[in-house]
């Protein structure tokens, strides 16, 4: 019986020549590079349809972005980044840009009553030191860091929470705060740095 089927499979590879192997290959990387194509451009349509979905009604708006206070899930940095953008394609930690945005961010904590911290999207988790926005990548040029801060206690702190007063506190990037800010921008790309 072994003999017979042994026959029988060295009949058939005599069959396939290698000419028709490099044909198939062939076939087969044609059709991976169709594929990737596909998956590319139907990538690039789903992000064009998501960035045109309407703000969610519990977002307020100030200047040209929309934010959002989010204290329930009490979330840590990556995380909270992640949750962000399952409530809008464009959201993001917020990213702040100036001193009147940091105090209409300040209210929203204040007028929440129980948010005493809340998560911001910097961090200088690429290098100490060099504190950039999670949603762009770009060093911080408005800063409102709380006298002797950042300190990188215990040489683990590289992300920003802000307090209650305004001010801002660098942590652990793992800890988790009473809330954090989510931050829809319409000119913000749907790629996150994180990946």
């Amino acid at each position: 019986m072994r003999v017979l089927l042994f026959g029988l499979l060295s009949s058939l590879c005599v069959l396939v020549s290698s000419q028709d192997v490099n044909m198939l290959l062939k076939e087969i990387d044609q059709l991976r590079f169709q594929l990737k194509k596909a998956q590319s451009s139907l990538t690039k349509l789903q992000n064009k349809c998501m960035a045109g979905q309407a703000i969610p009604s519990d977002f307020v708006q100030f200047g040209q972005s929309s934010y959002k206070l989010v204290t329930n899930p009490k979330l840590a940095y990556k995380p909270a980044e992640d949750y962000c953008r399952t409530l809008h394609p464009r959201a993001h930690l917020v990213t702040i840009e100036s001193k009147e945005e940091n105090q209409f961010l300040r209210d929203l904590m204040v007028n929440d009553h129980g948010t005493y911290f809340a998560l911001i999207g910097g961090n200088d988790l690429a290098q100490e030191g060099d504190w950039r926005w999670i949603s762009t990548g770009k060093p911080m040029q408005y800063t409102n860091w709380t006298p002797g801060m950042p300190d990188n206690s215990g040489n683990y702190e590289h992300c920003v929470t802000m307090l209650d007063s305004g001010k801002w506190n660098d942590l652990g990037c793992d800890y988790v705060e009473d809330g954090f800010f989510c931050e829809i921008d319409p000119d913000l790309s749907t790629e996150s740095i994180l990946g």
